[in-house]
């Protein structure tokens, strides 16, 4: 066969290569049919499953090896007497050329780009040539394909002999051509030209094993399995793998979502450069391609898949075994590759051209106006989660062959719109000019200045991290780190469960609380301390629910370890910017109560400054911008070092979101020694080397940790001894929205106190006492989130501490002393025009009404929390509004947040919205999530307004019902008209409870009515529950004066039966036109208190 004797020939001359160059000839041979620089450790474990891995050797012609890596850009090719000696039969040279064509070389060298059902399709190494076409169909059975006990398959490389075209299909074009012929492509299947008569095997490549996991399964007739959509470490981009590739016991049966797997890869490296498709590849020099395909140089894809021969579990436990650990790794790796897969492929999809419509130029930078159109409102969604508020975009001018980016910039607002039969996305954008080294973009700038002209705008996001972050757990250093016998080697053997032994403190209490910054402490908060001041390598899990001071504790303990040891260094870490400038502040107060100072350097992200400025600028001392502004230090640096300073200082003043902090940061580490830093998560990973010599690490904030950043970050830190972890594992945790579904879990993307939750040499402390909340608000959340998992909540404020609510002058609550107020309110829900998220018009009034009541009476800080975004966003339109109207006095320092967005802060008073109404009832509803239910309750310090269908929310069980139990024992539920009566001079507490001017009782029947007497009417025998005494008689019908605002029609009445309200006197009864106060009381004569025999 051709194949065998091209096999010799290849053997013989890399034998006397090897002669040539003095090397051992087995040697060579044996390097040469490595295909990837270092396989993953589960090839190991082969033998261990009972998949044969049979090694193709690779076999290469003459006219192979003649080629370098620089030749394959040119076009490949023998001459005719060369072709007939390669040639089994000689073959007919008619059948090779489509008639009218000039006849062309007579053999030429293809490559495998997609295997199909019953054959693949190869095209041409080199340049493109109308004589022998792009895509040809070579057949599983032709004799000159056979490749030993396996199908050919990607990257395996032949000589072209013989072929015949398909009529009709000689021309094809792109999917953005026009023309009549057919599409080079058709569901993701490549059309074939012609048809392979005889072929010469060159080189088949030997494929490796590499873990991966299944992201898509994709099924067809017959809920057959059509295609499996699989990552790996190793992948450029996320592959489809057909059923024909499925190796050994690998079935249908065993594509399931998530599955960790093993795939056959191959890394193609004739030719160099590549473009990836889904399921598909393409040389770089082909002149068809869809677009959406990435570049990629020697890139590794998938042949085949097979079952994995461990099972993987995760978090990590003791009785692991290191195979299993290592394995986890490359899982983890994979799950942050089918991240970076995702993220690179939204980032290219909404690359956009467009035309401004307005340009403000000055002369190196500019504002734009933008605007996208979009058909589906999946679409215009998914654009939003790239296009927004401070993303970073470049540049370009568009139709310019070979352009480079002229400007950079940032997204400054966004706006969405439904159109009549379209959706819009509207944008500002600000862009500074942007040189390019060896272009004139000074002229492409000046072009777009002028309007008229389309542009090509680019959102960024580096990819480094990812990149870093994959070859961080392929290359197995989280175990190699592990197995180190220093202070690190011990805190990642721990994360990684390789221990499973702890110490006891090394220090007493007694010692420690002679130290007057440590005093304070009580309960878990002096644990957590005895454990971070001895002197044993550890790993402090400080399990803390908001308000019980872990900030507080967290900087107390550094302060402590900075004052004995004078070259002990502490490194803060969170998160969030917000959770930053609070431990800043905290440090600063508990320096100023013990009198001991120690400077502080506080680094932030570009768009954190921006985006909190008001917030950073109660630390500015303490920026990076004011620490290398001080004369001390410029003296010290020379002029090039000044400049970078200078541009630096300047990018804080004017656009903080382009300021980077990376060199400036690494200039003043080099010059002075800072003992205390703080900083946020994403730049301790990025500029962890600079931290190298810090030796306690403290962690806030770590639910938004994911385990694959810690570890990554942690192994930026030699030098670390000890590390304190802080979190609330009921709290939300890692935005997992983002992250492809069938990663999101046992893949090391969530939480890292996941991990730490099961790690056994993990120190573990809780803190129990909450000095945030009105102990009233501290007994609700605690039997809302924290008592089913047998935690407790003890309030640590008083009643008088914690009255600004409470003691509010005019105040009517609905029971006196207690600043929870509970408001009923069944008005329907509306979906957002623009996104898949909800609004409720009616609550909104409701909020406005409070709002107009509180913003001008109650001296503290207002939040509004929504749980849906869509909520969010009406409720600030109206306070925009409003500010426009008004001014920003009392409106300005309202702030409107959605759950998600609002942990890490607190406010003295919040409003929590619900939105959601009616409808059936699910325990599992996006709104009653027990986490982000949680966060939404324990932001208030000194009064909680809740309001929605608490009906609804009762009903679907869990987290709701339990914090409802527990408040109605406080407090009376109301309904949406109390915003009335909340200052109204008539209303009044009568035995306890709130009456209104008629001396009703306020009081929202239709809730109590329902909860007690038909709880659940889909499900009777569940209705019993307990019934607390509300002291005094309910009167079915009674009700305060329910006065509706025009904006509320359509609200649920907050009390029934007693008629309309008179605007006029607040009587009920009669309306405003009727009042017999008004007109010299020509209106109705009977009042309210009449009505009725009162």
């Amino acid at each position: 066969m051709e194949h065998s004797s091209s096999t010799s020939s290849a053997t013989k001359e890399l034998a006397s290569l090897a002669m040539i160059s003095g090397m051992d000839p087995d040697q060579l041979l044996e390097l040469e049919g490595v295909e990837s620089g270092s396989e993953p450790f589960v090839a190991e474990n082969l033998k261990e499953s009972e998949k044969p891995v049979e090694a193709v050797q690779e076999s290469l012609s003459q006219e192979w090896m003649n080629e370098g890596d620089d030749g394959w850009g040119e076009e490949m090719e023998v001459n005719e007497s060369d072709g007939e000696s390669h040639c089994s039969d000689g073959g007919d040279l008619k059948r090779k050329r489509r008639k009218g064509v000039e006849e062309g070389p007579k053999i030429r060298v293809y490559v495998v780009v997609q295997v199909q059902r019953a054959h693949v399709i190869i095209a041409p190494v080199g340049k493109a040539n109308e004589s022998w076409p792009q895509f040809v169909m070579l057949r599983d059975d032709l004799p000159s394909a056979a490749a030993g006990d396996r199908r050919l398959q990607f990257g395996d490389v032949m000589e072209l002999v013989e072929f015949e075209w398909r009529d009709g299909f000689a021309k094809l074009r792109n999917l953005s051509d026009d023309g009549n012929e057919k599409f080079w492509i058709n569901n993701g299947q490549i059309t074939a030209q012609a048809t392979a008569v005889t072929v010469n095997i060159i080189n088949l490549k030997i494929p490796s094993p590499s873990v991966g996991v299944i992201l898509e399964v994709n099924y067809g007739v017959g809920s057959h399995v059509k295609s499996i959509t699989v990552i790996s470490p190793l992948l450029r981009l996320r592959q489809r793998i057909y059923p024909h590739q499925f190796l050994g016991e690998f079935n249908e049966l065993s594509a399931v979502l998530g599955a960790v797997v093993l795939l056959d890869t191959v890394k193609l490296t004739r030719p160099a450069q590549w473009r990836i498709g889904l399921g598909y590849i393409l040389p770089r020099s082909s002149t068809f391609f869809i677009g959406d395909e990435r570049f990629a140089h020697q890139p590794v894809v998938a042949v085949g898949i097979c079952l994995s021969p461990i099972q993987h579990q995760f978090p990590f436990r003791s009785d692991h075994g290191i195979e299993l650990i290592k394995q986890g790794e490359e899982v983890m790796a994979a799950g942050v590759a089918a991240c970076a897969d995702r993220q690179e492929g939204e980032l290219a999809r909404f690359t956009v051209f467009v035309t401004p419509s307005a340009i403000e130029p000055k002369r190196e930078s500019a504002i734009l106006d933008v605007k996208c159109h979009w058909e589906w409102k999946e679409e215009l969604v998914d654009m939003c989660k790239i296009w927004k508020q401070d993303q970073p975009i470049h540049m370009h001018l568009a139709g310019k062959i070979g352009a480079k980016p002229c400007g950079h910039g940032y997204v400054m607002s966004v706006k969405r719109e439904e159109l009549q039969f379209s959706y819009a996305l509207s944008a500002q954008i600000f862009v500074l000019f942007q040189e390019a080294k060896n272009y004139n973009a000074w002229d492409d700038w000046n072009l777009i200045m002028g309007g008229k002209v389309q542009i090509k705008l680019k959102p960024l996001q580096s990819m480094n991290i990812f990149k870093d972050r994959i070859n961080f757990f392929t290359d197995h250093q989280p175990t190699m780190m592990a197995s180190e016998t220093s202070p690190r080697g011990r805190i990642l053997s721990i994360m990684l469960a390789r221990s499973d032994q702890t110490n006891e403190p090394g220090i007493s209490w007694d010692e420690l609380a002679k130290r007057p910054e440590l005093s304070r402490l009580v309960a878990g908060q002096k644990d957590t301390a005895r454990l971070m001041l001895d002197n044993v390598p550890r790993i402090c899990k400080m399990q803390a629910p908001p308000g019980t001071g872990k900030t507080d504790v967290a900087t107390r303990i550094m302060l402590s370890i900075l004052k004995e040891n004078d070259e002990a260094r502490a490194l803060f870490i969170a998160p969030m910017n917000v959770a930053v400038v609070r431990a800043v502040q905290q440090m600063a107060e508990n320096m100023e109560e013990v009198r001991w100072r120690e400077r502080m350097l506080a680094l932030f992200a570009g768009t954190g400054k921006a985006k909190y400025r008001e917030e950073i600028a109660h630390i500015g001392s303490h920026l990076l911008a004011s620490a290398v502004s001080a004369p001390q230090l410029l003296d010290t640096l020379d002029e090039e070092k000044k400049k970078v300073v200078a541009r630096y200082v300047k990018a804080c003043q004017d656009t903080p979101k382009m300021a980077n902090e990376g060199k400036v940061v690494e200039i003043l580490m080099a010059k002075e020694k800072r003992r205390l830093v703080f900083c946020t998560l994403s730049l301790a990973e990025q500029l962890g080397g600079l931290f190298s010599d810090f030796d306690y690490v403290f962690l806030d904030e770590a639910g938004q940790a994911s385990t694959v950043q810690v570890l990554s970050m942690l192994s930026k830190f030699p030098g670390m001894k000890k590390l304190l972890i802080t979190g609330d594992e009921h709290q939300l945790g890692v935005n997992l929205r983002e992250v492809p579904e069938a990663v999101r879990d046992k893949c090391g993307l969530d939480t890292v106190l996941e991990n730490l939750r099961v790690a056994e040499a993990v120190d573990k402390t809780v803190l129990s006492v909450n000095f945030r909340s009105h102990p009233v608000i501290t007994e609700c959340v605690e039997a809302a989130a924290y008592a089913p998992h047998g935690m407790q909540l003890i309030p640590g404020r008083s009643a008088d501490q914690m009255n600004m609510l409470s003691g509010l002058t005019g105040i009517r609550l609905p029971s006196p002393g207690i600043p929870l107020i509970l408001i009923n309110q069944d008005s329907p829900m509306q979906p957002d025009p623009t996104s898949f998220s909800q609004s409720n018009a009616g609550q909104t009034m409701t909020v406005m009404a409070l709002l107009e009541q509180l913003k001008s009476r109650f001296p503290g800080t207002i939040r509004v929390v929504c749980l849906y975004a869509g909520q969010a966003a009406e409720i600030g339109l109206m306070v925009a509004e409003r500010i426009n109207e008004d001014g920003e006095e009392g409106w300005g320092e309202i702030m409107i947040t959605t759950s998600d967005g609002t942990q890490g802060h607190e406010s003295d008073l919040v409003l929590v919205v619900t939105t959601s109404a009616g409808g059936g009832v699910h325990s599992d509803a996006f709104w009653n999530h027990p986490r982000r239910v949680n966060v939404a309750l324990n932001r208030p310090r000194h009064g909680l307004i809740v309001i929605g269908d608490l009906i609804h929310l009762w009903r679907a069980e869990g987290v709701w019902k339990r914090f409802f139990e527990k408040a109605i024992k406080s407090t009376t539920v109301v309904g949406a008209n109390y915003a009335n009566l909340m200052f109204h001079r008539h209303a009044h507490h009568l035995n306890g409870k709130l009456v209104g001017a008629d001396g009703l009782p306020v009081k929202a029947l239709e809730f109590y009515d329902a909860i007690f007497k038909n709880p659940f009417p889909s499900n009777p025998s569940n209705s019993q529950g307990f019934r607390p005494n509300f002291g005094g008689s309910v009167v079915r019908g009674a009700g305060g004066p329910f006065r509706r605002a025009r904006a509320q029609r359509g609200f649920a009445r907050g009390m029934s039966g007693r008629g309309p309200l008179c605007w006029n006197c607040n009587g009920v009864g009669h309306v405003l036109s009727d009042c017999p106060t008004r007109r010299g009381g020509k209106g109705q004569n009977q009042t309210s208190r009449q009505r009725g025999g009162r």
